[in-house]
């Protein structure tokens, strides 16, 4: 049979079920479905003598949309609502839900899509043979409160101690696990993954505690970090104070060393040219400036020599003051290790 592209829209889902053999194969569970649907699919099979679809040889690919469509009285999802305790299940409203399917193999797959519950929601995927088995997941996302007050006094009994040792930490109010539908429409086997939901809801509750420890850690690592710049920062002010003061008390010891230098100069000049011009004739003369000559001399010797004694000072003076610095900065390391 050569592809076929339908277009179907506004349908009754009841009347169509009940209508067309192929939507008791491929959806049975429209049978206690009440409202509209849409549809559009590519199709193709290979006929049988009668002219009839062989199921096996069916592919189609396409997709649904629902208006308002309502599920009750359906065998499987109320066994379901009983076995996940979830009583929303027993009447299930798909409003305005777009899905995309494909047949092939003797089998429907359904690409996942979102059931909203009263409380949460289901995500729906997998498959329906056209033997009527079943293989699908619902991954459930539902409030604890959804359980009674089993789990929820379990969670706050466990938040409450860790409370009492000052943690305080804010559980997920959402459960996460999944429900695993097998066998047939008639006689499904269902599987709920209400274990691994209490797991999560106590995983939630050490996740949040290490969280909770976890930003106690970095409150106080910031803290210390904190401190321990500040001593750091102090240190070096100090250091810095020590150096700058090291350094003023050097300035002012050359200054005045070059002062009494060049008082010494200016004095042993002085006195050579007293002598000079004192002296009468020509060989007292000589004498005279011979001696004003080394007079300046010794001055000169004797300002270097001021000057000298100044600079190594000066240089102890800063030397004993970058080491008295350097010890401040490295007892602050020392301590905030």
């Amino acid at each position: 049979m050569p592809l076929s592209s339908f277009v179907l829209t506004n349908l009754d889902i009841n009347k169509t079920w009940k209508a067309f053999e192929i939507m008791k194969k491929v959806a049975p569970i429209a049978k206690n479905a009440t409202g509209k649907f849409s549809t559009s699919f590519d199709y193709n099979s290979t006929l049988d003598k009668a002219m009839t679809p062989v199921w096996k040889t069916v592919n189609a690919k396409g997709s649904l949309k629902t208006a308002a469509v309502s599920i009750v009285g359906s065998n499987l999802l109320n066994q379901v609502a009983e076995i996940s305790k979830i009583a929303a299940f027993k009447k299930v409203n798909l409003n305005n839900i777009a899905l995309r399917f494909k047949i092939a193999d003797g089998k429907v797959t359904t690409e996942p899509f979102d059931i909203k519950l009263d409380q949460g929601k289901a995500t729906v995927s997998g498959t329906t043979g056209l033997d009527q088995t079943i293989d699908y997941t619902m991954k459930m996302q539902v409030p604890r409160k959804v359980f009674g007050n089993v789990a929820n006094d379990f969670v706050n009994s466990v938040t409450g101690k860790i409370a009492q040792a000052g943690v305080k930490v804010n559980p997920s109010e959402m459960l996460k696990f999944d429900i695993k539908i097998g066998g047939t429409f008639t006689k499904p086997i269902i599987k709920t993954g209400l274990r691994d939901a209490a797991n999560s809801a106590v995983a939630d509750v050490k996740g949040a505690i290490k969280d909770e420890i976890n930003k106690k850690k970095e409150e106080v690592v910031a803290t210390v970090k904190e401190e321990v710049n500040k001593a750091l920062d102090d240190a070096q002010k100090k250091a810095d104070a020590l150096i700058a003061e090291a350094q003023k008390q050097a300035n002012n010891i050359k200054a005045e060393a070059k002062k009494a230098g060049d008082k010494v100069i200016s004095e042993a000049d002085a006195q050579g040219k007293k002598l000079i011009a004192e002296a009468k004739n020509p060989l007292t003369k000589i004498a005279a400036e011979k001696t004003a000559k080394k007079l300046n001399s010794e001055a000169k010797d004797k300002a270097a020599k001021l000057n000298k004694e100044a600079e190594d000072k000066s240089n102890t003076l800063i030397n004993k003051a970058k080491a008295d610095g350097d010890k401040l900065i490295q007892d602050a390391r020392t301590k905030a290790k």
